[in-house]
This record gives structure tokens, C-alpha cells and sequence, in this order.
């Protein structure tokens, strides 16, 4: 259904800091989503004045040592009170630690659907961090934009104005990787991935994904 009539790549990473797990001094091979919300408070300017105070200390480390915390953990159970994971893979938790750190309301957890997101990011409201299937142990990424030819998209007003038929890749954070070379390449920043996996790995066939939404300060 491509027409050729524009081509428009909107992305919100670019020349913005990327964080990678690997180098974590807490829990590197486990720590998807607060990398993962390190990358998207960089992006949208969002201040955390313990990260100022300490800018030898990792911004993710900082944000999982509040989650490994215990009233993380009770924070945790309040939502789900049957849980056997961990505050630092929950959606919720990761969020409630960033808003905790910087001393207010600076992302919120939402059921999202595609056009939600795209609208986010297309009218430069934030970014989403999201869980994923690229892993076989799931995995956080942060979606920062996306590739399309719909010749009307900068004067959508609309979430479900924007054609989905028209996007042919999304563009990722990635704090393990290329998840297109199976990570062999360990540099995870804009990363591009063709629209039918971003449906089969992020959006996971659903109408709606639980989100994490960062937004632009």
C-alpha cells in the first residue's frame, strides 16, 4: 500500500545517550526495565536529583536499588498480592520507582493500543518503554519511533488517524542489543525492526499492551 508520496522517519532518540544493561553494577542480565526507563527518562529530559547528586552512580542502577528495595516489595504486593516476581520486572513498580526518584508524576503505566503509542511519539508527548517476547525470558525495550509513508501524518489529530498499513518499521532502545543480529552486535541504540515483528514480539498480537509512558519535560 505504499504510494510514494513522503517518506517520514520520526524518532525521538536521536542524539540522546544510550543506556545498556551489560555494564550494570546491580543485576546487569536482569534489568531490562530500568535500563529500559533509564533510556526513556534521558529522552524526555526528565530530572532525578539523586542522579545529579551522584553522577559517578549509574542512572539504572539507581532506579533498581529503589526497587530492590522493601517498600518496593510492598508496593508490589499491594497490586498483586500473589506475586513470585520482582518489583524490577513489573511495569507498575518500575514506574511508581521513577516517579518516587523524581519527586513526581513523570510516567504513569496505561493499556496502550499501536496507534496510542505511535500518537505519543508522533506528537513528541514521550516514549513508551513496553515488555516483550524478543527474549525467551521477556524483555524490555523502549519504543522511540517509527518509519512511514502516510502522506497526511504530520496533520493527524487523531490516535486512529494514523494508518498502520503505511509504517514498515519501528525503532527501538534496546539495552541488550541488536535483537536483529540475535545480539551479537551489544549496541541496542536505534534499532530498527520490521512492523510484522514489532506485532508478533512488542505488541503481542494484542489490542491493547500495557505501557509505561514517559513523558517529555
Amino acid at each position: 500500500m505504499y504510494t510514494g508520496v513522503t517518506f517520514m522517519i520520526i524518532n525521538l532518540s536521536n542524539k540522546n545517550k544510550y543506556f545498556s544493561q551489560r555494564d550494570n553494577f546491580l543485576r546487569p542480565s536482569g534489568t531490562c526495565g530500568p535500563t529500559s526507563a533509564a533510556n526513556a527518562i534521558h529522552i524526555c529530559n526528565i530530572d532525578i536529583p539523586e542522579y545529579n547528586k551522584h553522577p559517578e552512580k549509574q542512572l539504572e542502577d539507581i532506579i533498581t536499588a529503589t526497587l530492590q528495595t522493601e517498600e518496593a516489595r510492598k508496593y508490589m504486593l499491594s497490586k498483586y498480592p500473589a506475586a513470585s516476581f520482582n518489583p524490577w520486572n513489573v511495569s507498575d513498580c518500575i514506574v511508581w520507582a521513577v516517579n518516587k526518584l523524581a519527586g513526581k508524576k513523570v510516567a504513569e503505566c496505561n493499556r496502550l493500543s499501536e496507534h496510542e503509542m505511535f500518537y505519543t511519539l508522533l506528537k513528541n508527548e514521550g516514549v513508551i518503554v513496553v515488555g516483550t517476547s524478543l527474549t525467551p525470558s521477556r524483555h524490555f525495550v523502549t519504543v522511540v519511533g517509527f518509519d512511514t509513508e502516510q502522506s497526511d501524518i504530520e496533520s493527524v489529530t487523531d490516535p486512529q488517524d494514523i494508518d498502520t498499513n503505511f509504517i514498515s518499521k519501528i525503532i527501538i532502545d534496546d539495552s541488550w542489543g541488536n535483537v536483529m543480529t540475535g545480539y551479537k552486535d551489544r549496541n541496542g541504540y536505534n534499532v530498527s525492526i520490521p512492523y510484522t515483528v514489532f506485532v508478533k514480539h512488542i505488541l503481542e498480537y494484542s489490542k491493547k499492551k500495557m505501557c509505561q509512558k514517559y513523558f517529555m519535560q
